[in-house]
């Protein structure tokens, strides 16, 4: 299973890179970039979370009540670095539709300038 999920990660990783550099207003002008930057966003944040939830169901954990505890667990066991860019995920990226599970402000704030998926 957390295989499968990693291949699905990544290729999805190749559709964010096929669109190379993304701004702001770019996406704000062009409502299919942005559905496609958006859903990609989603389905990755959504694979990390149920990798992580896996990953502690393997070690034996009840599962986490929400992705970003889920997240925050996986980082406190050392199963993924204490980058900051795990920790704020989750929050990051809401849709519509999934806003009540993922929670979170919006995909962009003003002033993010540009999105790339590197």
């Amino acid at each position: 299973m957390i295989l499968r999920k990693l291949q699905a990660l990544d290729q999805v990783l190749i559709e964010l890179r096929s669109l190379g550099q993304v701004t702001v207003t770019q996406l704000e002008s062009d409502w299919r970039t942005c559905r496609a930057v958006e859903r990609d966003l989603q389905v990755l944040v959504e694979i990390v979370i149920d990798v992580c939830q896996r990953l502690l169901s393997l070690r034996g954990q009840t599962p986490a009540a929400t992705g970003s505890e889920a997240v925050q667990r996986c980082i406190n066991l050392g199963i993924l670095s204490p980058d900051e860019a795990y920790r704020g995920a989750p929050r990051r990226v809401r849709l519509a539709g999934s806003a009540g599970i993922r929670g979170g402000d919006g995909l962009f704030a003003p002033g993010d300038g540009a999105a790339q998926a590197n």
